[in-house]
Formats: structure tokens, sequence, C-alpha cells
């Protein structure tokens, strides 16, 4: 039986489009459907040809002054404090809310055939896998920040701290391309673990399991299936990128016509005009920041109802095939 990835995406589009409450769990959750990497280098060979450890360049001592941060923090100590504690709160209850949220969207994307989703449906299958849901995210990921994000956090500090209390020459240089070197290859074992971590989700929620037996089926899944997870996550990529670029060209033109109207206003006050003049240039930039607001809102619910669907109805997708291959190859054998 050939897998049908076209019909994955065609349902998971049709039923985040189609029932506007998974927005909202959406919009908690976010579109961040793959991982993206980018690098570069602002130095040329011929830099490189002219600089040489006799001829290091000096860049003076970089590091920050201390007693000034010092002086600063006692004289805003109190503000400092306030602004930590909204922003602890702030973060917390996103937080608190993504991992309430995604194991809502998938159970409420598995039922969407069965019953129309309700937001008072979604909390409760959210309250009902929380705590274990939350727990298969900490038995993939701690062991990958302790052993791999950890160490290169420690290598890459020491390394900067090199770079900046000295002179900057070619060979000091290497040191630091050997860091991103190791960031690079730490990205690219995050993806397996991504992938592992989408399938176990998927299996804890849909097979009502324990999470170590949840990561047990998706690992075991994707050993089975890898070629056609990994297309998968391609495929998201792609989708993600695409998105990105279709939706970059709306956002844009608010951006510039937001850029626009500050100009204007701007120069309505060094020119002294109507006060009138004033008010309607601030309206309509007020108009426009709301409907940048609200459309960045929509389209990360939108997109993190989406691609949840995406990699639910992909696990469901791939379980079946597992499944009629096996009993194919039984078939076969007697």
């Amino acid at each position: 039986m050939k897998f049908d990835y076209v019909e994955v995406i065609k349902k998971s589009w049709k039923v985040a489009w189609q029932y506007k409450i998974l927005w909202l769990f959406g919009f908690f959750v976010g579109g961040n459907a793959s991982f993206n990497f980018s690098g570069g280098s602002s130095s040329s060979d011929s830099d490189f040809s002219t600089t040489t450890t006799t001829e290091a360049i000096d860049t003076g001592k970089l590091l920050p002054n201390f007693e000034e941060i010092q002086g600063f923090i006692s004289e805003y100590i109190i503000v400092i404090l306030i602004i930590a504690a909204v922003a602890i709160f702030v973060g917390l209850f996103f937080l608190f809310a993504r991992w309430l949220s995604k194991p809502a969207l998938i159970k409420l994307a598995e039922k969407s055939d069965e019953e129309r989703p309700t937001f008072s449906k979604g909390l409760a299958f959210g309250r009902q896998f929380l705590w274990r849901y939350v727990l298969v995210g900490w038995l993939l990921w701690i062991p990958y920040i302790l052993f791999v994000i950890i160490p290169v956090a420690i290598f890459g500090f020491f390394i900067l701290i090199d770079l900046l209390d000295s002179e900057i020459s070619a060979l000091s240089v290497l040191p630091f391309l050997g860091l991103i070197g190791l960031v690079f290859i730490a990205a690219l074992l995050a993806i397996p673990i991504y992938i592992l971590t989408e399938l176990s989700h998927r299996s804890l929620v849909l097979t009502d399991t324990q999470p170590r037996q949840a990561i047990s089926i998706g690992w075991n899944l994707f050993k089975v299936e890898w070629k056609k997870v990994a297309a998968l996550w391609l495929i998201s990529v792609g989708l993600t990128i695409a998105a990105s670029i279709a939706l970059a060209i709306p956002f844009f033109i608010l951006f510039a016509v937001g850029v626009l109207v500050f100009f204007m206003g701007f120069a309505a006050i060094v020119t002294s005009l109507n006060p009138g003049i004033l008010i309607i240039l601030s309206l309509v930039a007020s108009i426009v920041v709301l409907v940048v607001i609200i459309l960045a809102s929509l389209v990360k619910g939108l997109s993190g109802a989406f691609f949840t669907n995406y990699w639910t109805y992909a696990y469901i997708a791939l379980q079946k095939h597992n499944t009629d291959a096996s009993e194919s190859a039984v078939k076969a054998t007697s």
C-alpha cells in the first residue's frame, strides 16, 4: 500500500481551517514545525591571507565595565525586579498553556471525524494528558541537553572569553570555527529527537499509554518507517518555508505602511502641522499596528493547528501503513 503524503497535508489543512477553535490552542502551540539552520561568514580567503599570528589585530579589551553595570543595577533594582517578575510570570503562563494545548490539539484532531471539536473538550483532553505529555518531552530532551547542549555551551563560553580577552588572529579564530561546527552537529542531532518527540506524543495521547511505553512505540515506528518519517519532516520544512515566503509579502506591505505613517507623523511634528493631522496619523498608525497583531495571532493559531494536525495524521497513516505491510507479509508467507 502506497503512503499518501498529499492526503496527510489535505486533511491537516481541512480540519485546521474548518474548526476555528483549534486556532486558539494552536496559538499557544505555535507553528514551529521544523528546525531551520543558517550560517555565514563575513570574511573571505583573502582576509586570512593577510592576517597571521605575527600580524594580529589588536582589538583591545572588549569585556564590559562591570562597575558601571553594578551601578545601573543598584539604581534601578526595583524596576528590574518588577520587569523580571512579569517576564517570568508571562513565560510560565505560555509554557503551561503550550503543555496543555498540544495534547488537546492531538486528541481533537483524532476525534474530528466523530465529533465537532470544542474548547471544553480540548481543555479536558489537555488536563488528562498534561503531565504525561511533559514527562515524554523531559525523558527525550534532558539527556540531549545534559550531554550535548551543556558541554557545547561550556566550550563556547571559554572560547568566546578567550577571544574577547586576547588579540584576534587567524589561528585564534580556529577554535571559534570548531565551535560553529559543534553547534551545527548539535543541531543535526536535535532533528531525530524532535521527530521522535512528535511520534511519542501521538502514541501517548492516541493510545492513552504511559510515557516510557509511548516513547518505545514512537521509537519502533521511527525505526521501521524511517524513510517515510524523514520525508514527512522534509515536507514540513518545505511547507514552513513556503508559508513564510507567502506571508512575508502582506506583512511587509503592512510594515511599510506603518513606517510611512511614522515618518509622516514625525514630519508633521517637526513642521508643526495642524494637530488634527497628527490625530489622524496616530489613528492610522494604531489601526495598522492592530491589524498586524491580529493577523499575526491568527496566522500563528492556524499554523500551530495545521502542523500539529500534520504530525497527528502522519502518525495515524504511518501506523496504518505499518500494520497493512505486516498483514501483507504474513499473507505472502502463508
